[in-house]
């Protein structure tokens, strides 16, 4: 019993040194919402100052015929920013792209964790979803890791 009850305070503890007023699905809808009028702006090089100098994104694409998934993994700021200018050079139509949290929750006082999905036209075609671990820098939450999902629907 008294193993339980200090387990118990070992993991219910964090919860209130983040204090009482924080929603981390709040903050991370903010966070997201200048991220997708960011992204509009169609800008490498600002998209990749949200992220961290060593991150790293994932991309796991599936082609609608094909059993098979295929790994695109981008480390670091320079080539991250390439795989933005790669895509932008891709999008001719206009874009009102949108993010969705579904989850968010802090790991550590700056340590943020959400799941959530991205429209490239709000409300239009596909949502995708993703997984993005947000480390604090200052007043910055910048993307240390990001899994994207870019998986067509059957």
């Amino acid at each position: 019993m008294r193993v339980s009850v200090f387990v118990g305070l070992l993991l219910l503890g964090p919860v209130a040194a983040f204090g009482q007023d924080d929603d981390p699905k709040q903050l991370a809808q903010k966070i997201l919402d200048k991220g997708a009028a960011l992204f509009a702006n169609k800008d490498a090089a600002a998209m990749a100052q949200t992220y961290t100098e060593d991150a790293r994104v994932v991309a796991l694409t599936k082609e609608n015929d094909s059993p098979h998934y295929k790994v695109d993994i981008r480390e670091g700021r320079p080539a991250i920013k390439e795989m933005y200018a790669d895509l932008y050079k891709t999008l001719n139509e206009p874009i009102k792209p949108r993010n969705r949290v579904e989850y968010a929750k802090r790991i550590a006082p700056d340590l943020l964790v959400i799941h959530g999905t991205f429209e490239l036209v709000e409300d239009q075609g596909d949502a995708y979803s993703f997984v993005q671990v947000r480390k604090q820098d200052g007043d910055t939450w910048r993307i240390l890791s990001l899994q994207l999902f870019l998986i067509p629907k059957s």
